[in-house]
């Protein structure tokens, strides 16, 4: 298999993924939490070009260990973890940011590249250390949601076809755009 299908096979799968979790049923205290993060204040973060992200070690879909990890490498210490709400859309994903000096920058390299994105600081999201060297998020007093939907039912169905569209072998970034009207590029 030559690298571009390879790439272009991962990227399927992931999508494919990304699209099923999307899809659970939705429960009271995820409409509860959408309500309250909607009303939270939004801010921009800005993130460094994904090669430079890369060189240093951040994985993706690690942002909450990318960060911890940057702060403990800080050698002056004035880096901070700071964790939030990316904004997608009309949803939330859990997401963690560094903050330095008043500044808010991200260091998990993305998919496609975005330089800047809307974030939600929640002050309720605690970490805490947790068994084998892992750490554990909570908001609440409960695990916390690593997805939000604003409105489950019209999530859970434009997830539904965008994954029917990539099964059927339609590129997965043209999917999102058909179905979403916006690019994800």
């Amino acid at each position: 298999m030559g690298e571009a299908k390879r790439k272009s096979e991962a990227l399927r799968r992931s999508m494919l993924g990304e699209m099923d979790l999307w899809t659970r049923p939705a429960s009271e205290y995820e409409l509860q939490l959408a309500t309250e993060i909607s009303n939270m204040t939004v801010v921009i973060v800005n993130r460094p070009p994904r090669e430079d992200i890369i060189r240093h070690g951040m994985r993706p879909q690690e942002c909450h260990q990318n960060c911890i990890s940057y702060c403990q490498l800080d050698p002056e210490g004035k880096s901070t973890l700071v964790s939030g709400w990316w904004i997608r859309g009309d949803n939330y994903v859990s997401h963690s940011v560094i903050e330095r000096e008043g500044q808010l920058f991200c260091v998990t390299p993305y998919i496609w590249e975005e330089r800047q994105f809307r974030f939600i600081v929640d002050p309720k999201i605690t970490w805490k250390d947790g068994p084998n060297g892992t750490v554990v998020s909570k908001r609440d007093g409960r695990p916390l949601e690593r997805r939000v939907r604003t409105d489950p039912e019209r999530t859970i169905q434009q997830c539904k076809d965008i994954r029917d569209l990539v099964i059927k072998g339609m590129e997965p970034f043209k999917a999102w755009e058909c179905v979403m009207g916006m690019s994800l590029s």
